[in-house]
């Protein structure tokens, strides 16, 4: 009986390893297409807004995930501009009318 217990512990951790990476590389792959829309949907607004006001502007800084601010740590910028803050919230609600 204690080696058909060890065996099937054995598979059931063996079976959520594979799951738990399987389920990291899906969503590790949304993470890239959505940022990859982000990106798109903010060069087309900095385009349309480039044509109305006849400026050019730098595209936007990346926008980071959460674990990936916890692994920046103490060397995250952080905006303290009030005109750069306006711009990201500005981006962000109208990136969001867009997706």
């Amino acid at each position: 009986v204690d080696k058909g217990l060890a065996t099937t512990l054995q598979k059931l951790e063996t079976t959520c390893q594979l799951e738990t990476q399987m389920l990291t590389e899906e969503f590790a792959e949304r993470r890239k297409r959505l940022v990859s829309r982000w990106s798109l949907a903010e060069a087309i607004l900095r385009k349309r807004l480039e044509n109305d006001t006849g400026e050019a502007y730098g595209a936007l800084p990346p926008i980071l995930w959460d674990d990936e601010k916890q692994e920046i740590g103490e060397h995250e910028e952080v905006i303290d501009d009030e005109l750069a803050r306006d711009a990201r919230m500005a981006y962000d609600a109208s990136a969001l009318n867009m997706i």
